[in-house]
């Protein structure tokens, strides 16, 4: 399955992290930044990376992104703009972003999605259904 991203989900994002201390290593792709920890692997993170630059995720404008894995769980977490956190419709589209991580990049994981602020600070979680 292909996922472009609507340019709806596209506005949830803030520019690049204020400050950049604790998020783990940075991989550059197509101008946007993903930090991974050490709980994931580089090849995880790299093909994360490159998934999210094939479907236009990193899509040329500056954003910024974490994976890490806490209880077998994948954490994408995302800087989203505050008016974001409590939006349904930006919701149901983090519960589809996460279901399709699950199956193409993650092998059936489970995913949850983070809604994060400009440092990484857990907004709002996002399981899938």
């Amino acid at each position: 399955m292909r996922l472009i991203f609507s340019k709806y989900f596209l506005l949830l994002f803030f520019l690049p992290l204020v400050s950049c201390t604790n998020h783990g290593e940075k991989l550059s792709f197509n101008n946007g930044d993903l930090y991974f920890t050490n709980l994931v692997t580089f090849e995880e993170a790299d093909r994360l990376g490159s998934f999210l630059v094939e479907n236009r995720f990193f899509d040329g404008n500056q954003k910024s992104a974490q994976l890490t894995k806490e209880n077998n769980r994948y954490q994408f977490r995302m800087v989203v703009k505050e008016k974001f956190i409590n939006d349904l419709s930006a919701e149901l589209n983090a519960i589809d972003f996460a279901n399709i991580l699950s199956a193409e990049v993650f092998e059936g994981a489970f995913v949850e999605i983070h809604f994060c602020d400009e440092s990484f600070n857990t907004l709002k979680i996002i399981l899938p259904e």
